[in-house]
């Protein structure tokens, strides 16, 4: 699934160094997120929130929010 940058609602940098903690949870919440959903390349951000939405069935701001407050 290919999305424009300018589509999230705000904007979506991550760290590598907290993604860890976020994708334990995010798994914990939504049992269906793969370890392939949830792989994390720096500067690939956008990907990433592809993958998961997609998988979740979630708009982009939802996804995002998701991913940002780990929940």
């Amino acid at each position: 699934m290919e999305i424009d940058a300018n589509e999230v609602a705000f904007p979506f940098e991550m760290s590598g160094n907290c993604w860890d903690s976020q994708k334990r949870e995010l798994k914990v919440k939504h049992s269906g997120l793969t370890d392939a959903d949830l792989s994390f390349e720096p500067g690939k951000e956008t990907e990433l929130l592809a993958r998961i939405t997609s998988r979740l069935n979630e708009n982009l701001t939802e996804g995002h929010y998701m991913v940002y407050f780990c929940g």
